[in-house]
């Protein structure tokens, strides 16, 4: 979850809403990826997303929810606080 946590810190530093991503396999991260919708101009390129098209992946992922919500929310809450 570090490690998306550091995707999500640098897409906000890329005035991207900070949103992270990580495919792990075991203990072994195989792709991870940040919000990327402002840069590439395209609504679709989500962190989520850049991920599962990683060529490495076969497409089938497990995805966990609720892991680290309390410091993934505050990241959320202070981004879009420094937009309003």
């Amino acid at each position: 979850m570090d490690a998306a946590l550091e995707q999500a810190r640098i897409a906000a530093g890329n005035d991207e809403v900070p949103i992270g991503a990580v495919v792990m396999r075991g203990d072994e991260i195989v792709a991870e990826a940040h919000n990327e919708t402002v840069a590439r101009r395209n609504p679709t390129s989500h962190a989520e997303f850049l991920l599962v098209r990683h060529p490495r992946l076969n497409h089938r992922v497990d995805v966990q929810s609720g892991v680290e919500a309390e410091a993934c929310g505050e990241l959320l809450r202070e981004f879009f606080a420094a937009k309003r």
